[in-house]
């Protein structure tokens, strides 16, 4: 009888293991067409194109593996399993992923820009990397200086750096960061604002938590904190005076890490908001979307992340800034539009078209601030700090009659045709994709500017060769996510490149148009001393 037993779970172990192959293959429960980039915050796995040599075929057969877990059916009812039962049995989940904590506490893992590693000091800065940061940010002071502008730069900190005892034990050990290696550096006149030390004393100074448990970012009370600070640093504007009265426990049940750690997660967990009764009188928001002006309550949540650029103004208050940052600047928007009579917002992701110093030209602002948080610093420079004026003049237009690129393959596209001087095609499947036409090599980077029409909401990705592993990769890409309809959109590639780049239009079906493609080359910045 135990033999019989046995048999029995090997066989319906087998066929489990071989059903769900199975049904992948047959599309019962799969992920669906974008779930992966949404939740997950990356680009399903694809196979590249099958080589005849070794060196061609060698990337082919390693992709497999990842574009068959991709495509597993019920693998999202797997990961959330996975999840599940680590909590429940108290264990951490990688450090790859997200880190699980005490008291519920989640943290970002070494997927997102190895932000463990980078607490416990095993990822820092090169000495080439950290004068480039420092080259690159005075070359932006020293322009605005010229036009009597101020510029500040303020590290967000990441939740590791200010509550690292809700870690694990064995993560929770500080090591040299790559923002203690930059606050380390000579940065001359240039002016860095670390938040560490405000947002650790104030940790003391209160019961309230200023992060949320189960989110990567700061909360009200959080945002509110990191506003004070920059505005102390920069001495001016009309600072809002909020007592503990102003922030209230509430509670929430999903943050940016609950779909990275499993539905187990999506408890409530309680957080600092606060009442944005305290606010009065109303703001005119214009933004880059939406051109029109629209009226908010000075307390509304406009969010810099679904903005990507807008202008807030307040005829109650004086002074213009121009602040510039990424997700973590989406809190402090209530209280930076209580404090200035003209807010300029601009995502720095999406930068577009535009350089600092063109936006400062246009608006006129006293002092320009550049948030990003901390684990950032270990990306390619020109990528994630908004860039100095380019000089245009040198940029390549790509032929749309080489586009896509005729010497090389492409896939899903069809229909290609040129309509008034526009590239024009259909998409046929979830993934296509054209190589462009070669560009030389560029030693410094690029700045692409592609100017396409969607046929509805697509993550564009740009992949390029850098000059020392000429080979397509996913960390060699550059995304953007964008709504239907026509945008100018402008990446730049941080590190040398050869001059071979591919273009996915977007990740689904439909019409496409490329009305332009050019390329910029960036110059080299010029280490600090």
């Amino acid at each position: 009888m135990p033999r019989a037993a046995d048999r029995l779970c090997v066989i319906l172990f087998c066929a489990l293991i071989g059903a769900m192959p199975l049904c992948g293959m047959l599309g019962v429960r799969v992920v669906p067409a974008g779930e992966i980039e949404r939740v997950e915050r990356r680009r399903q796995s694809q196979l590249p194109p099958f080589g005849t040599d070794r060196d061609a075929m060698r990337p082919y057969f390693a992709a497999i593996e990842p574009y068959a877990c991709d495509r597993l059916a019920f693998r999202s009812e797997l990961v959330s399993l996975v999840g599940e039962l680590r909590r429940l049995a108290g264990a951490p989940i990688s450090a790859d992923g997200v880190v699980v904590g005490s008291d519920g506490w989640l943290f970002f893992g070494n997927q997102c820009q190895q932000g463990i590693d980078q607490h416990r000091g095993l990822r820092q800065l090169s000495a080439d990397e950290l004068s480039a940061i420092i080259a690159y940010w005075k070359a932006i002071e020293a322009e605005l200086s010229r036009r009597g502008v101020s510029f500040l730069v303020m590290i967000a900190p990441d939740k590791h750096a200010v509550y690292p005892d809700r870690l694990p034990a064995h993560l929770s050990e500080a090591g040299r960061s790559p923002t203690d290696q930059l606050m380390g550096a000579d940065l001359g006149s240039l002016r860095v604002l670390d938040l560490r030390p405000t947002m650790i004393e104030a940790r003391r100074g209160t019961e309230l938590a200023l992060y949320h448990r189960n989110d990567s970012h700061w909360n009200d009370l959080g945002a509110y904190v990191a506003y004070r600070a920059m505005l102390r640093a920069l001495a001016v504007g009309t600072a809002i005076d909020c007592a503990d009265g102003d922030f209230i426990r509430v509670t929430s049940t999903f943050g940016d890490l609950v779909p990275l750690a499993g539905r187990g997660f999506e408890v409530p967990t309680e957080t600092t908001a606060v009442r944005h009764t305290r606010f009065e009188g109303t703001i005119s928001v214009t933004g880059a979307k939406d051109e029109s002006p629209r009226t908010a309550p000075s307390g509304a949540r406009i969010r810099v992340t679904d903005e990507l650029g807008f202008v807030a103004t307040n005829p109650a208050r004086d002074g213009t800034i121009l602040v510039i940052g990424d997700s973590f600047l989406d809190g402090m928007v209530p209280f930076l539009n209580q404090s200035f009579g003209t807010v300029v917002y601009q995502h720095s992701l999406h930068f577009g078209d535009h350089s600092v110093a063109e936006l400062v030209d246009r608006h006129r602002p006293q002092a320009v601030v550049f948030e990003m948080v901390g684990r950032l610093l270990v990306s390619p420079v020109p990528l994630l700090i908004p860039p100095a004026s380019d000089d245009s003049s040198e940029a390549i237009v790509l032929p749309n009659e080489r586009i896509p690129d005729p010497t090389r393959f492409s896939r899903g596209i069809e229909d290609r045709r040129i309509v008034d001087g526009d590239v024009c095609f259909r998409a046929v499947d979830h993934d296509p994709y054209f190589h462009l036409p070669p560009v030389p090599p560029m030693p410094a980077g690029a700045k692409v500017t592609i100017d396409i029409t969607l046929p509805d909401s697509r993550m564009v990705q740009l992949y390029y060769q850098p000059i020392d592993r000429p080979r397509m990769s996913e960390e060699r890409s550059l995304r953007m996510p964008l709504p239907a309809g026509r945008h100018r959109i402008t990446m730049r590639i941080g590190e040398a490149m050869d001059g071979v780049m591919r273009l996915d239009p977007g990740n689904g079906p439909g019409e496409y148009r490329i009305h332009e493609v050019r390329v910029l080359p960036l110059q080299p910045a010029t280490p600090s001393k």
